[in-house]
């Protein structure tokens, strides 16, 4: 039996305030349940092309390259379209093709038949996303901490994670 199995109503209790609490800015964030999950697909789908040209793999670089490949042309061939959106999130596929097209319409991302789906803020956009990571990598470190002490992870994770605010 694992940690996670002994504790479980702790443990799952808290993971669930953390998604309850997480999703909860990031609605207020995009707008609605619909528009934030396919949000979160398309800053997923960003977040995996700029990984492909990482080598250096931690949070400034990684943010640095978020910032240096929002609105240009990534050297990434992978198309994102609301096939996958659909499929990734379970909403039918008007639904997204309406949520991409409002989301383009605020200028977060931009939609052609060449490149697909693309992931486009600007500078202040981006500032606007860090925030709430921000927030993110906080309610994770306090989830973190939650694993450390019913023994679900190793002593000492919560740091790594806190140390990231």
């Amino acid at each position: 039996m694992t940690e996670i199995d002994k504790n479980f109503f702790n443990i799952w209790k808290r993971f669930l305030e953390f998604e309850i609490t997480r999703s909860k800015h990031c609605l207020a964030f995009a707008g609605s349940a619909n528009a934030y999950l396919v949000f979160q697909v398309i800053c997923w789908h960003q977040l995996l092309n700029i990984g492909e040209t990482l080598d250096d793999v931690s949070y400034e670089t990684t943010v640095d390259q978020w910032y240096e490949q929002s609105g240009t042309n990534p050297p990434h061939p992978k198309r994102l379209t609301y096939s996958l959106i659909a499929e990734l999130t379970g909403l039918d596929k008007e639904t997204v093709r309406r949520n991409v097209k409002a989301h383009e319409a605020r200028g977060w991302v931009t939609t052609s038949r060449e490149k697909g789906i693309c992931f486009s803020a600007d500078e202040k956009m981006n500032s606007q996303l860090v925030d709430l990571n921000r927030l993110e990598r906080e309610l994770l470190a306090k989830f973190t901490s939650v694993l450390t002490r019913h023994g679900a992870v190793p002593t000492g994770a919560q740091q790594i994670v806190a140390s990231a605010k």
